[in-house]
């Protein structure tokens, strides 16, 4: 990470004294001011260490006066969480200790340039500062040609729109094992994780492809191949970034079983291909892609394979309930029983219930850790994964597994509707008990669901009674013109209406990345004016506020009272989490409409 400042003063000769603040440590930990050490290492160079290294750099000499002195660090909107104070709602401050260790004192005769580097390594802290203080021009310069290539791919497109398909494609990326990845997320959120980053790509991979990127799509497919549990076939949820993560890979040649402690990012990384088969021209990966589809397939028929999706009788996948992505946990106390752990996706009523039944809290917890519940999302996903391994089959010549992955998707397919419909609302069951109890709730994996099995499934009749339901449960508006306008969508229809923090993560809280599966059904409805409201106030959210040019991970609903409110925008829901989400930049729709 490198910061880049120029100070220029128009006047007569003046001094400028900058005093910097630091606070070096994991984001996770407590500031330590006594343990920071500075060193003026060249007449242009300071170093500041506290298990972690930054260098500053300049242009010109300056004098350093010493000077330690600690100061209260208050952060306003510390982590996104936020709490009840005095009846009114409020973000949930965060208070650090940073210190000064000196004084930096120039003659501002002419321009001065700052690099500040931070890095694990002072040598590399010092080489990144002075690369960056040397090329200061030229990464500008790069910049802008990237931003005026974009334009000149996407000719038809409004600058804002040029604007979010370049942030979408040239602000992310990290690199991992060789190969160049998007993260999830700015802050504490940058690693990368493959169930939003096949999901993301899912929405962007047209626009890449105009961006002449398509490249990145590939990067991730050979490094999610290369972390694949051999016994079960499973993605990892997130690709290491821990040497003794990487160190038990090379060891045993899978990570640690938590990183496999899901159901869906093979099963995205199937529904990506069923859109965008890449593989066909490459006669490598698509061999490895038929592996990893035999080997899943395998681990899926195969009893008791510890966490794994389990293959039905109905041709449907069973799974354990927070294997998707609504995968918060919360903790219930029933008649004296404190039972942790327990996923938010299933019904409150349904866990206490439990509790009061079994009077064990272990085994109430057990209940819901096993692969004994069908989920709509992932079982559309499951459908479109047999599609692509059809072809697969075909390609490398495996007639029999071919014919085996014909009658199981019929039989899927078949008994998908039968299963999840709620014909009396009008939009899919949240889960369904392996028993065949089925929960209610309105949630957007049911619009994910729907999105992606279509006409397939659904008829355009039914298409249009979820949209009705999504409407009366979960739309999420923000003023526009003066009036309210789509926005997105609640990822259940809880009663929790007002974000705390981890607790109502998946509760009544807005996904940005939820939007785009709606939006492929409004365009199936040819609901245009719609469609033009969500692209509208989604543009004007990256551009506004927030994090400028960048989009939330999620909003609050506007509700509870707030200390502060705007006439304007009180009613627009709040940015909170982490509020640089490269799954909520989704492009293709914008160039669907231009």
């Amino acid at each position: 990470g490198v910061l880049s400042i120029r100070y220029r003063w128009t006047g007569p000769e003046a001094e400028l004294q900058l005093k910097p603040i630091f606070d070096l440590r994991h984001m996770f930990y407590y500031s330590d001011p006594e343990g920071h050490q500075i060193a003026r290492q060249e007449a242009r160079l300071l170093t500041v260490a506290n298990h972690r290294q930054v260098a500053i750099a300049t242009s010109q000499d300056f004098s350093l006066q010493p000077e330690r002195q600690v100061w209260d660090l208050f952060y306003r909107l510390g982590s996104g969480d936020r709490e009840g104070v005095q009846g009114q709602v409020q973000f949930k401050r965060e208070y650090f200790r940073g210190v000064t260790l000196g004084r930096m004192v120039f003659r501002l005769a002419d321009e001065v340039g700052l690099t500040v580097a931070a890095a694990a390594t002072e040598e590399e802290a010092v080489q990144a500062a002075r690369d960056v203080l040397v090329e200061h021009g030229g990464l500008a310069a790069a910049q802008d040609a990237a931003y005026a290539a974009c334009a000149a791919a996407l000719p038809e497109a409004s600058p804002e729109v040029v604007t979010r398909a370049y942030v979408m494609a040239e602000k992310f990326g990290i690199p991992i094992g060789g190969y160049r990845v998007p993260e999830v997320g700015g802050w504490w959120f940058r690693t990368a994780w493959l169930r939003p980053l096949f999901v993301s790509l899912l929405h962007n991979h047209r626009t890449l492809e105009r961006l002449g990127r398509a490249g990145r799509i590939r990067d991730a497919l050979h490094l999610a191949l290369r972390y694949q549990d051999p016994e079960s076939g499973r993605l990892p949820n997130r690709l290491p970034d821990h040497t003794a993560d990487l160190a038990h890979f090379q060891r045993t040649g899978r990570l640690p079983s938590d990183f496999y402690q899901n159901a869906d990012p093979v099963l995205t990384l199937f529904v990506l291909l069923s859109e965008h088969a890449l593989y066909l021209d490459e006669p490598q990966l698509a061999t490895d892609l038929y592996a990893l589809f035999k080997r899943t397939l395998t681990a899926f028929e195969t009893p008791g394979c510890p966490g794994a999706p389990a293959l039905a009788k109905t041709g449907l996948l069973l799974t354990v309930p927070h294997y998707s992505w609504i995968n918060g946990r919360r903790t219930l106390t029933v008649d004296g029983f404190e039972v942790a752990d327990l996923p938010i996706r299933v019904d409150r009523q349904w866990q206490s219930e439990a509790i009061r039944h079994f009077q064990d809290a272990h085994y109430a917890r057990e209940q819901y850790q096993q692969s004994a519940f069908y989920l709509p999302e992932i079982n559309a996903q499951w459908i479109r994964m047999l599609e692509v391994g059809l072809s697969l089959c075909d390609l490398v010549g495996d007639s029999a597994l071919a014919d085996k992955t014909r009658r199981l998707y019929d039989r899927a397919i078949g008994n998908y509707k039968r299963l999840f419909w709620n014909s009396g609302v009008g939009f899919l069951y949240n889960l369904i008990t392996k028993e065949g109890r089925p929960d209610p709730m309105v949630t957007s994996p049911g619009i994910e669901a729907v999105a992606l099995l279509g006409s397939r499934v659904f008829t355009r009749q039914e298409l249009a009674a979820v949209w009705t339901t999504v409407r009366s449960h979960l739309l999420v508006s923000r003023s526009r013109g003066g009036r309210p306008a789509a926005f997105g969508v609640i990822a259940k229809d809880s009663a929790e209406r007002i974000f705390f923090g981890d607790e109502q993560y998946h509760e009544a809280v807005c996904w940005p990345r939820e939007t785009p599966h709606l939006l492929r059904i409004l365009s199936e409805l040819d609901e245009h004016a719609a469609l033009e409201e969500f692209l509208a106030t989604n543009l004007a959210h990256q551009l506004e506020e927030g994090v400028v040019f960048y989009a939330s991970e999620i909003l609050s609903l506007p509700e509870g009272i707030n200390p502060a409110p705007n006439l304007a925008t009180g009613q627009d829901p709040v940015p909170v989490k982490n509020p640089m989400q490269w799954a909520s930049l989704w492009c293709d729709p914008y160039l669907a409409r231009v």
